[in-house]
């Protein structure tokens, strides 16, 4: 019995000195990291980008023929008229994608009364949404269409009209942002109500060549461009003499990201500022900081969309600010512990 309590004895020192080494090596219960999660998010994000922009343009197609009317109305409102042709060399069901841009800088214009219309009866369902800073226009999607078909489009733009100071302008690339397949020959025609310069770029930007054509009768301008490329668009560009034309009150946006060198310089301070603090706040002060800095953020995203829409989202040093107190009181929050 003596030797088997010497026994016991032994086991026991030797699983006492043993337990620091073991708990070293063994594996420590570990918290779910914030840091994977964010990761996990997005790369589940990107791998459903190929999802949500399947099928954005057609199948391989070409566009035979374009032809644009542009009627600049004596209220500034200019009624564009497409009638184009599309020859899809195989079957599709996504119909055709037709974009237009309703921003420029910080001015945002109205694309409205869109219709659309085929001669040659093809799919003309039409879906009109909004992303980033066009309106997208789909037309004919989820029906098959095969062959070569006719399409007539139409719509308003509002605000493209600009005052200057010689004279009044549109300046409006037709085709822009851009289409996708080639089309062979294009034609823009311009009409309104008063005589007017004008004038015409083709090609993608900074790599523009004059356009066929001019002004023809009073108030009239037709240009030509064939063999245009993907993505090239025809920027016309038509000059009033001031106040022939009403020219509406153009509506301007803020820039997405208006931060100044005071907003970062107060976000900067949010460090030193934390040190000072230590942890000697009191719990309804910490409070304060994070649910005002929590405020901030959300209304600095916020107030542009409620306003404008998502795509018109505008952060600015209020975003800044609550960055701040967000930091300062999470710092404070720490120290406290």
């Amino acid at each position: 019995m003596a030797r088997l309590a010497r026994t016991g004895c032994a086991l026991r020192c030797v699983r006492e000195r043993l337990h620091p080494v073991m708990t070293r090596f063994s594996s420590p219960t570990r918290r779910p990291s914030p840091t994977g999660l964010m990761t996990a998010l997005t790369l589940l994000f990107l791998a459903a980008l190929p999802i949500l922009f399947r099928d954005q343009q057609s199948a391989e197609a070409t566009v035979p023929s374009y032809e644009a009317l542009l009627t600049i109305g004596a209220d500034g409102t200019v009624n564009v008229r497409e009638t184009f042709t599309v020859d899809y060399a195989e079957e599709s069901s996504t119909g055709l994608l037709r974009r237009v841009r309703q921003r420029d800088g910080d001015r945002v214009y109205r694309v409205t009364s869109v219709e659309v219309a085929s001669p040659t009866f093809a799919p003309v369902n039409l879906t009109v949404r909004d992303f980033m800073h066009e309106r997208q226009l789909r037309i004919g999607a989820d029906r098959p269409v095969s062959g070569r078909h006719t399409y007539v489009l139409s719509y308003d733009l509002v605000g493209v009209l600009r005052e200057g100071g010689a004279h009044d302008e549109l300046l409006w690339d037709v085709l822009g942002p851009g289409w996708p397949h080639p089309i062979a020959d294009a034609t823009v025609r311009l009409r309104a109500p008063v005589v007017f310069a004008a004038g015409c770029l083709a090609g993608r930007a900074r790599a523009h060549t004059p356009c066929a054509g001019g002004p023809g009768t009073p108030g009239t301008a037709e240009f030509r461009q064939s063999a245009l490329l993907p993505r090239e668009g025809m920027v016309v560009r038509a000059a009033f003499t001031p106040g022939a034309l009403s020219v509406p009150v153009p509506t301007r946006a803020p820039a997405h990201f208006g931060f100044t060198p005071w907003g970062w310089l107060v976000l900067l301070a949010a460090a030193p500022l934390g040190m000072v603090v230590h942890g000697r706040s009191p719990v309804w002060l910490r409070g304060a900081m994070l649910a005002g800095g929590a405020v901030l953020v959300v209304w600095d995203v916020l107030d542009d969309v409620i306003d404008g829409g998502v795509w018109r989202a505008a952060v600015d040093d209020k975003l800044l600010s609550g960055l701040m107190l967000l930091t300062l009181g999470y710092l404070a929050t720490r120290r406290a512990r």
